[in-house]
């Protein structure tokens, strides 16, 4: 496969390929990115549509999870005598395990465990939302969609790693979300009334 020129013309001036750290067989991927729509003439729109639906459900059901962190990070800034409310998802989950919140230890040791899930779930998150098409398999009616990013290094090895999902891999991680998200709602709850009575 030959590089094609027009994508190098896209790459911003400041960067090089010793700083982006890429092979060949990286930059091949890259140059035929654009032309994912063109190149898919085994794929139905159907399929195609079922990929960018699973990764609209995706965010959706990550957006109502954060909802339920942000109600918990809500009714705990109440009492706190801390002025500034995080908005990061990661000093969201800080805050709320700083705190300790509830009056069971068992609900606080299910809160912990759903903020650890969270914290384990962030980089696929962040593979979903923000992973660019790099190419695509169909593989007996399976289409396998190859996400990357290019510009947010792995501290430890320099470069992020391709991610191969399925539109069933998607779904199954949206299904995992939309449960934390529900369990968050439940736990923001119990936690007003348990702080309102």
């Amino acid at each position: 496969m030959v590089v094609d020129r027009r994508y190098l013309s896209r790459v911003p001036s400041s960067a090089t390929i010793s700083h982006l750290k890429l092979g060949l067989d990286e930059l091949q991927d890259l140059a035929g990115a654009h032309t994912f729509a063109q190149r898919s003439n085994k794929m139905t729109s159907k399929k195609i549509g079922s990929f960018h639906g699973a990764v609209g459900r995706f965010v959706t059901t990550w957006a109502s999870l954060e909802v339920g962190l942000d109600l918990l990070v809500i009714i705990l800034s109440r009492n706190s005598e801390t002025k500034k409310v995080p908005h990061g998802l990661f000093d969201k989950i800080k805050f709320v395990q700083g705190k300790a919140p509830f009056k069971s230890q068992s609900h606080n040791a299910e809160i912990a465990r759903l903020l650890g899930e969270i914290t384990s779930l962030a980089d696929t998150r962040h593979e979903y939302v923000h992973g660019a098409v790099f190419g695509h398999i169909l593989d007996r009616s399976i289409l396998t969609i190859t996400l990357a990013r290019l510009l947010q290094p792995n501290k430890q090895t320099g470069r992020r790693r391709r991610v191969k999902v399925t539109v069933s891999q998607i779904n199954e991680a949206s299904a995992r979300v939309d449960d934390i998200g529900g369990k968050l709602l439940d736990m923001a709850e119990l936690l007003n009334r348990e702080t309102t009575t």
